[in-house]
């Protein structure tokens, strides 16, 4: 017997000297520990959720258009950037087409995401026309990029000319 022991002899006869962790409390720690990497892990990424979610919604309403170009055989086709806002709408008459997922012609970016729309020569653009078969109208490539300003972080793409593919940019 130690001295611990021999000073306290009810509270060990009770308690039971170990000399390291059962199986079952070594399963609730690493349970533990589990659940707290979990929740971190899951708070990690929610700071850009907005400008991905922007990002992909742009990406899809301009593939959209590429398509009803096709099916209609339609070179009038517009998307127009206006503060906070984009819209589908025919170049020649005032005809608005509505965008997947939405009631309207108009998609309401998220507060805290902001577009800009540069051309390979450094000009800023304001609307994308497209051809018939989809692509820009424009002899030239375009930037897109969708910048948080919470956190400063961009997400961009590019629309190539001519054929209006779509390509991410890395960097």
């Amino acid at each position: 017997m130690n001295n611990e022991t021999r000073k306290f002899p009810i509270f060990f006869r009770w308690v039971g000297v170990q000399d390291g962790f059962s199986f079952f409390e070594l399963i609730a720690i690493l349970l533990l520990i589990s659940v707290l990497i979990l929740v971190v892990l899951s708070r990690q990424n929610m700071d850009n959720k907005d400008l991905v979610y922007e990002t992909n919604v742009l990406k899809s309403n301009i593939r959209y258009v590429q398509q009803l170009s096709l099916l209609k055989d339609q070179s009038d086709l517009r998307i127009s950037f206006a503060s906070g806002t984009y819209t589908l709408s025919d170049i020649n008459a005032d005809v608005t087409y509505v965008l997947p997922n939405e009631n309207n012609s108009t998609h309401r970016i998220h507060s805290d995401v902001e577009i800009a729309i540069v051309a390979a020569g450094g000009e800023n653009i304001f609307h994308l026309d497209f051809d018939k078969w989809g692509g820009i109208s424009k002899d030239s490539d375009y930037t897109v990029t969708l910048t948080d300003r919470r956190t400063a972080q961009a997400e961009s793409f590019q629309i190539i000319k001519n054929t209006g593919y779509i390509q991410d940019v890395t960097g």
